[in-house]
């Protein structure tokens, strides 16, 4: 079965995919996770799937935090709104994404990955250690943000800030196969 959860901005495209066998959009008219409700069904959404698929959303990192294989197009239909967006940059260059080219490469890809062939397990490791947690994936983030506001209060400047924050990573053993 395909969830299809689409981007609020951009629902109205996936509406006649409802209607197809095997293929549920859910939420109908797209929904960002902003209450407690709409965090769990995209929690969900993620936690129970075996991939997912995306063109450009904040939510490929989010993916790849919950350790999801992540399959995006490039054409040169949406080459400018990806190579704008930072955060696709960052996940482009890290070699988390499987990067595909058309829509048969990408049902290929998924296939691949559903029959258990994922590529990209070890970069989306490494991607959130060292981007997403890089003071560490066993401490909060809050405990650095915090201190950060605290420095900045105090009159330090960004580099001190850094260097400092850099000092309160602890040793962390994960295994990266």
């Amino acid at each position: 079965h395909l969830l299809v959860r689409p981007h609020p901005a951009n629902a109205h495209h996936m509406a006649k995919l409802d209607d197809q066998d095997g293929v549920t959009v859910w939420p109908r008219t797209g929904e960002l996770p902003k209450s407690e409700a709409s965090q769990q069904d995209f929690y969900n959404s993620l936690v129970h799937c075996v991939a997912t698929f995306g063109v450009n959303t904040t939510g490929m990192i989010d993916a790849v935090i919950n350790d999801k294989p992540c399959v995006t197009i490039v054409t040169e239909e949406y080459r400018a709104t990806q190579s704008d967006a930072v955060h696709f940059n960052h996940l482009l260059e890290a070699n988390v994404l499987d990067v595909t080219e058309g829509p048969q490469e990408s049902a290929d890809a998924i296939e691949r990955i559903w029959k258990g062939d994922d590529c990209t397990k070890r970069a989306r490791r490494l991607f959130t250690l060292d981007f997403v947690r890089p003071r560490g994936i066993d401490r909060p983030a809050a405990e650095f943000a915090s201190r950060a506001v605290e420095m900045a209060g105090d009159g330090k400047r960004g580099t001190e800030i850094n260097a400092a924050l850099s000092q309160m990573r602890t040793p962390l053993e994960v295994g990266v196969e």
